[in-house]
């Protein structure tokens, strides 16, 4: 990455947004989202992709801005300023009230969702224990509001992982020290977080400080809204679990090569995983939509090395579903694709009816 003092900017309003309809079988993204870099020739991939809860909104950050679009329209809502750093994560609080960004300069930011102003600016341990080794690369990856959004956790590449105060911004606690963080859900009863780090996902009891003794291989983890299923991705493998009993239920194809993004439909029903390009052994691996209690397949997508690195057909950056469950996003180079498998949902065994 070169010349990390260029001026970012969403391009305006009449230019951004690319309406297609679909094609037989939903072949298409719905809605793409570009935010271009209109000052460097190679624009950074976007960094970080979170929905809010609604499912409404949409915050895409390119490595130095962030900003926040309508999913349905692709209308840009808020630009938020003042950052300072690479952001490299974000997340919603469940009530959809505040947004918060990481950074490189390990600094975690809370925004208001709706005006775009600026909270509270938290800093992890790392910025004030100078005799610790520092690892400059990412910051803040892990981010988690807890079920009541009064407060947030954080977590960094050095370990430190802290719990705030979201209406003060004033430091809760501060845990043991872990190795490298990447990811923080909490679970609904508050009280214990899904946690990644140094490769594997387990649970931490938040008022002990301990592990609880459940370990599923893999990062990138995506559990199930009911919390009965997890899905987690390690380099060549992608694993589906029972949350409850650790065992796994199956074993997913990805051979193109490794993937860092790996996605759980919110009922647990279908599993999306990323298209992926490996440049060293000359192969592909298509997008692909399971089903999860079978492992059979339900759609796929051809990838291809397109001449343009923002089209939907190139490999993935990032997979997420949208809370209905109908819709996913996917990010391609600096550009947010939305696809609609609302048929697709309809045809899965047993699939829950969405609100």
């Amino acid at each position: 990455m070169s010349n990390l003092n260029q001026t970012y900017c969403a391009i305006p309003l009449f230019a951004m947004i690319f309406l297609s309809l679909p094609v037989s079988g939903q072949e298409q993204p719905i809605l793409s989202i570009p935010i271009v870099n209109l000052e460097a020739e190679n624009p950074y991939t976007l960094s970080t992709v979170s929905i809010s809860p609604d499912g409404e909104k949409i915050l895409g950050a390119d490595f130095s801005n962030a900003h926040i679009f309508d999913a349905k329209t692709g209308r840009e809502l808020v630009f938020l300023e003042g950052k300072r750093g690479l952001i490299y994560s974000s997340a919603f609080s469940p009530d959809g009230k505040y947004v918060m960004t990481g950074s490189d300069a390990f600094e975690a930011k809370l925004w208001d969702v709706e005006t775009g102003a600026l909270i509270h600016t938290l800093e992890s341990g790392t910025v004030s224990d100078p005799s610790r080794g520092k690892t400059l690369v990412a910051g803040i990856l892990g981010i988690a509001f807890s079920p009541d959004s009064q407060r947030v956790l954080t977590g960094d590449v050095n370990g430190y992982l802290q719990m705030w105060d979201v209406k003060t911004g004033e430091e809760i606690r501060r845990y043991k020290e872990r190795s490298w963080i990447t990811s923080l859900t909490f679970l609904p009863n508050g009280r214990e977080v899904l946690i990644v780090e140094g490769g594997g996902t387990s649970i931490l009891d938040l008022e002990d400080d301990e592990l609880t003794g459940i370990v599923f291989f893999g990062d990138a983890s995506s559990p199930s809204s009911d919390w009965k299923k997890i899905i987690t991705v390690g380099g060549w493998n992608v694993r589906l679990w029972d949350f409850e009993t650790g065992e796994i239920i199956h074993t997913l194809p990805h051979t193109a090569g490794k993937t860092e993004t790996v996605a759980l439909s919110p009922d647990g029903k279908t599993v999306l995983i990323p298209g992926v390009i490996n440049e060293e052994k000359n192969t592909m691996s298509e997008r692909v939509i399971y089903n999860a209690d079978t492992g059979d397949s339900l759609r796929s997508y051809s990838i291809e090395r397109a001449s343009e690195k923002n089209s939907p057909t190139t490999a993935d950056y990032i997979v997420k579903f949208f809370p209905d469950g109908k819709r996913f996003l996917t990010v391609n180079g600096n550009t947010i694709h939305i696809w609609d498998i609302s048929d697709l949902v309809t045809s899965v065994p047993d699939s829950q009816v969405y609100q």
